[in-house]
Parts: C-alpha cells; structure tokens; sequence
C-alpha cells in the first residue's frame, strides 16, 4: 500500500556485537524502494533484553492464564508503578528500526508489516520506545509520565505475519470469501468452576501425578465473568440476526465441531474465543498449546488445541483469541510462530488477534470491543482500530492510583495483529 512498509528481521543464532560475528539482517521496503542493514545487537544482548521486555511487561510471571488486575500484579493494588524496563524497550527499538537507511524509508509509513524471525517473534512491538528522552525514562512511574512517552504502538498501525510470502496468500483470501450468513461466533465465559485466583489450580500437583482426567482439570480453572461481557458487546455490533453467541455450558468444543460439520464457519466473517489460553505442558500430556472452553466427557474434552484448530475450515476475515499467551512460542529460538496461530491459518483465517502475555479482564474487553467496533463501522484495518483502542485505554485515568495504571503498556499492549491485515 502507499503508506505500508514491509520489515523483515532476521536475527543470526550466536551472533555477539563487537567481536566481529555477523549479527542478522534488517530488511525494509516499501512502494519506493527497498533497502537492507545489519542489526546493531547481537544474539546475546537481543535475547536479554527481549527478556527483560517480558518480565516488566508480566510483573506476575508465569503468565498461563487470563487474570483480573490485581492477579497480574501478584498482589493486590498499591500506589506505586513497578519500574518499566524502559533501556530494554528502547534498546530493541535502535535494534530493529533505528539503522538510518531504514529509518529513512519507513518513517514516513504509517502501517507497518513485520516479518520477524526467531527470537524477534517474541518481541513486543506496539511496547518499544521510540524516542531516547535520556533520564526522563528511567524515572518514568506514574501514569501521567507514562502517557509522555512515546511508544511504537500508539504512532504506527503494526500487524505481523509469518513470511513475506504468506502476505500476499493471506491477503488474497479475503477475496474468496462469499456473503456471510453469519457475521459473528464468539465463544466466552465458559463454564469452569475454580475461584477467580488467576493461578491454574492444582498445576503443580496435576503435572506431578499420572496423566489427569482433562476436563476435571478444567473444571478447577476459574471463571472469567469478563468475557461474557465481552462476547455480548461485540455480538451487539453485528446484525443480531447474522450474530450467534455460546456462552456458559453452551461454549463447548461439541458446538464449535456442530458449525464445522454444517460448514456454518467457512463463511463467518468474525470468529470470537474468549477464555483461558494454557501454554505447552500446563496439563502433563498437553503437548501443544490449547484454549480451554466449557469441559465435557470424550472426545470434547474442553481442550481446543493447535492441532484440532488446524482442522477447522474457517473463511473468517478475523479470528480473535481474546486469553493469554496466544501468540507465544516455547522457545526464544523458535522458527515460526505459536501453535495455535498456524492452527488457525492452516484452517484459513485471514487475519488472528492474539497476546503476548497474561491479559487483564476488563482491558482485554476493551481493546477487543473497541477495535472490532471501529473496524467495522468504517472500514479502519485492524492493525489501525487495535492502535486507536490501545490510544484510548492508555488514556482512561480510572486506575492511575493502582499499581498498575491503564497508562502502563503491561495493560494496554497485550495485543497484536497477525495475518493479512
């Protein structure tokens, strides 16, 4: 597009600054040229502070499941702002976008296609701090400095996807798609019965013990009251007559295989899963990251895993996994991205909404229903709407005396856009 760069980063495995390895590949083009250079950091220091992202970014660690605000923090709320890894953050900015011949060509370019490669596919975009304000940085802690700095998510609309070739495939399905019988599925609230700890109960215990009856296991998980919210406000920007919402007992893997077999999915134009996202290895035997929707007996056993989502035949224009950890990899090294995203693409999504650590409730409704509401109402991208709803909630000052203000990036910048855009 005219106003697009494409942004390939290529980091090379081992690759150290200053002792004279190659360190990888930053490659940029755009309607007006093309250019290439070297990243500035190598293996090690890519990695550290990839981690050290991670870390100020999940203040709670561990981040399995979707949670409520004071989950996120380990604790409950207090009055002052755990220190942000701001050197970090700035740092991967100068990193994979701040060589001058890329700069150069992509700072006029408000959308940004990324394409990055192994551990670049953990690094959160929309969190990087694009302007170097020295000291102001380091004491950046409440929520109205917070909201002073300049962050990559709120200037440019960043989707990824996960080669330059798939861009052009995954764009092209929007042209399959025939009329929607049926805008909207959102599955959300599903019926588990554990307290609202944000921690897997019984975790350690269950991977310790033999194999475990799986949907015992999720019984124990708790309810997530905010995602019926959720789903109900955003089957409410549909036509209701084209808007089909399970929710409670009814969100189950049983309902979602019913609108497979009828072929009811291939043509919804938005797909809707709201409700706990479990990583590798959160159940002994889960070898494979998995939503969890309302457990049941047999087969449907709650666990919608990457494997069983590949098997899907969808046509969506957007498919939101609305939990935790939906884009993650297991490994800094990884070569592609998470499972359950090439799940969802080799069912044929176009386009997925997916985080990148533990989400807050009412943040992730928000940035949900804002995003989807705006792109349907007048055709802005996804990658955009998802940008002014990241804008507004760091703007909301209803938590600016927790620990945790809607101004801190853990809170806003969950999200990203993969596919086609």
């Amino acid at each position: 597009g005219p106003d697009e760069a494409v942004i390939a980063i290529l980091p090379a495995n081992g690759g150290r600054a200053n002792d004279g390895a190659f360190n990888g590949l930053i490659l940029a083009a755009t309607r007006d040229g093309a250019v290439f250079a070297e990243l500035s950091s190598g293996w090690d220091q890519l990695v550290f502070d990839i981690l050290q992202l991670h870390d100020a970014l999940d203040p709670g660690g561990g981040g399995t499941v979707r949670a409520p605000l004071a989950n996120l923090q380990g604790a409950a709320p207090t009055r002052r702002t755990p220190a942000f890894a701001f050197g970090a953050a700035r740092r991967l900015y100068e990193t994979c976008f701040g060589q001058p011949e890329i700069a150069a060509l992509i700072g006029p370019k408000h959308s940004w296609t990324l394409v990055p490669l192994g551990a670049t596919l953990s690094v959160p975009f929309s969190a990087l701090v694009i302007e170097d304000t020295g000291n102001r940085l380091t004491r950046a802690r409440t929520a109205s400095e917070l909201r002073s700095i300049r962050w990559l998510g709120h200037e440019r609309a960043l989707t990824v996807v996960p080669s330059v070739a798939a861009l052009a495939d995954l764009r092209g399905r929007g042209d399959r798609l025939s009329a929607q019988p049926l805008s909207y599925v959102g599955f959300g609230d599903p019926a588990f019965g554990g307290q609202s700890t944000g921690n897997l109960p019984s975790t350690d215990a269950v991977m310790r013990g033999p194999p475990p009856d799986r949907a015992a296991a999720l019984r124990r998980l708790p309810r997530l009251p905010g995602t019926r919210r959720e789903v109900e406000t955003l089957a409410g920007v549909f036509d209701a007559g084209s808007s089909q919402t399970f929710l409670g007992r009814n969100a189950t893997e049983a309902q979602l295989r019913k609108l497979n077999e009828t072929g009811a999915l291939r043509n919804v134009q938005v797909l809707h899963f709201a409700t706990h996202g479990l990583l590798t290895g959160a159940f002994q035997g889960l070898a494979e990251p998995a939503l969890a929707l309302t457990p049941q007996s047999g087969a449907a056993d709650g666990l919608l895993t990457a494997s069983e989502a590949a098997r899907l035949r969808i046509g969506a224009e957007g498919v939101i996994l609305s939990a935790c950890d939906t884009a993650g990899e297991d490994s800094l090294a990884g070569a592609g991205l998470g499972g359950l995203v090439q799940g969802f693409f080799a069912a044929g999504a176009r386009n997925l909404l997916v985080s990148h650590w533990r989400v807050d409730d009412r943040a992730a409704e928000h940035l949900i229903t804002q995003s989807v509401a705006a792109a349907q109402s007048d055709g802005t991208s996804k990658a955009e709407a998802l940008r002014r709803a990241m804008i507004s909630l760091a703007a909301d000052p209803s938590r600016d005396d927790t620990g945790l203000p809607n101004a801190h990036p853990s809170i806003w910048a969950p999200f990203l856009v993969v596919g086609g855009g």
